[in-house]
């Protein structure tokens, strides 16, 4: 009888350890859920340092914006960025009646005055010095009308900004940086070395600095170009070169492809004005490759045509650059055609760095 009571105290046991592993699993899905899919992924990685570059802040009175745009998060197994402002930090500021901050991130400037703004994420924290000054008190490189419709420009753009990138939201997101970029006026980007010093003018716009880790982070996750490629030969149907990836192209690997076509447009654009000229699609993605004829003196300027759900890239020539004499001319339409027997070295970036092939 003794032994029975015994087993069955131990079943009860172990019944008991059973219900309680079941609640911290649902517990855990539960955690999951709520967090977002880049908050996920970067508590994956342990925090070396976190890094604040604008000091001194020197910032107007009267400015609205999420201080963890401005603050950067290294992590020890991932030589990518983060913003503070994607992770659950937290915020606390010594002099809330200079610069008040909530749970969330979200400043506010208040008067003329310092104050040290502590962000802290996961055991790591750093200390942003802020001097907050009157409306005009700073030397700016760029008018005040400028100034202003900078920040408009930027106030719309962090409301396109998620916290966790989707696809879904990662198109909303790449729309919204061709707006802003396109229209920001010529003489921000004098101000370059200024927003170096810390003197800032808007500072809303900083929350480009959040969408573009975002973008370097998925392009290093789902860029086709992972993947290796196959020139396959010409296509029966066109005269095009059609070149063959292992997998298939999928949503997520073409919004990359047009995250690496923003991110190389505006190289640099920091001191240069920037243009970002392309048609965003969800189905298709349209770059350009130079073809060198290394037989012929005819060069090319070739199309090159992803499609979502598709193994099988075209590249399509649609300029002809012959020379003559020294000179270029250029040969446009649709009866261009390649060169049987010809080698040629396809250059695209989106590809490849150089590859060549025979005809």
């Amino acid at each position: 009888m003794l032994k029975r009571l015994k087993v069955l105290d131990q079943k009860k046991r172990m019944t008991g350890k059973r219900m309680i592993n079941i609640a911290i699993a649902i517990a855990l899905v539960f955690i999951s859920c709520i967090q977002g899919p880049t908050e996920i992924s970067a508590a994956k990685n342990q925090v070396s340092y976190m890094d604040f570059s604008w000091k001194p802040l020197h910032i107007e009175i009267g400015k609205k914006f999420h201080f963890g745009d401005l603050v950067e998060v290294h992590m020890r197994d991932n030589s990518a960025f983060w913003c503070a402002s994607e992770l659950k930090a937290k915020y606390s500021s010594d002099h809330p009646q200079v610069i008040t901050i909530d749970k969330n991130g979200y400043a506010r400037t208040k008067k003329p005055g310092k104050a040290v703004v502590t962000v802290k994420y996961q055991g790591k924290k750093v200390n942003c010095p802020v001097k907050v000054v009157k409306k005009g008190r700073f030397s700016s490189y760029i008018s005040r009308k400028s100034a202003k419709k900078w920040e408009e420009a930027g106030k719309k753009l962090s409301k396109k900004v998620p916290v966790a990138l989707t696809v879904e939201n990662g198109y909303t997101m790449a729309k919204a940086i061709k707006t802003y970029i396109n229209s920001l006026p010529n003489d921000i980007y004098d101000n370059y070395y200024g927003m170096i010093e810390g003197r800032m003018e808007a500072p809303s716009s900083i929350c480009y600095q959040r969408a573009e880790y975002m973008m370097k982070r998925w392009v290093n996750q789902y860029h086709p170009y992972k993947y290796h490629a196959n020139i396959i030969g010409i296509s029966k149907t066109e005269d095009a070169i059609l070149v063959e990836f292992i997998k298939k192209l999928s949503d997520k690997g073409l919004l990359a492809l047009y995250f690496e076509d923003i991110l190389e447009q505006t190289l640099g654009f920091d001191t240069s004005k920037a243009e970002i000229a392309m048609k965003i699609d969800k189905k298709h993605y349209v770059t350009y490759a130079y073809l060198k004829d290394e037989q012929g003196e005819q060069d090319y300027e070739a199309a090159v045509i992803f499609e979502k759900g598709s193994k099988i890239v075209t590249i399509k020539p649609m300029v002809a650059i012959r020379y003559a004499d020294g000179l270029e001319q250029e040969i446009t339409g649709d009866n261009l055609k390649l060169q049987a027997g010809h080698t040629y070295e396809i250059s695209c970036y989106m590809l490849w760095g150089c590859e060549t092939i025979t005809i």
